[in-house]
């Protein structure tokens, strides 16, 4: 993968970021002065709506300087700020506090969002003071 995207991003770098049991953590692509932290999330739990696939914006392909076109499947945006809501709850970091209200400022709290929430919510394991 790291080759591929080498390819399609001249001067542009990858860099796999492995765990000790070599699972992937993270992948960093480097380009120009701009750096894109990819975090892939191998959820335990099956997703509550059908994945979507989407095409890198022309924002990011501009910013990185990448001429191939390509996509990958995704969350939906319902799941995607479902977990952004849990994750604020687990951690409690002001950063989520922040994510949160400009979701809920922007996007407002969907149906579908509120019940991937609640999905999510009762198969995270408890929060831990």
């Amino acid at each position: 993968m790291a080759k591929t995207i080498e390819k399609s991003i001249p001067k542009g770098s990858a860099k796999f970021r492995m765990s000790k049991n070599g699972d992937l953590i993270k992948l960093d692509v480097f380009h120009q002065g701009v750096s894109v932290k990819i975090e892939p999330n191998f959820i335990k739990r099956d997703t509550v709506y059908k994945p979507v696939q989407r095409e890198l914006s022309e924002g990011a392909k501009s910013a990185l300087g990448v001429t191939v076109d390509f996509s990958v499947k995704i969350l939906t945006d319902a799941e995607l700020f479902a977990g952004k809501i849990t994750a604020a709850l687990d951690r409690q970091e002001p950063r989520d506090l922040f994510d949160i209200k400009n979701l809920m400022d922007k996007e407002g709290l969907s149906d579908k969002t509120r019940k991937a929430f609640l999905v999510y919510l009762i198969s995270n394991p408890p929060t831990h003071a």
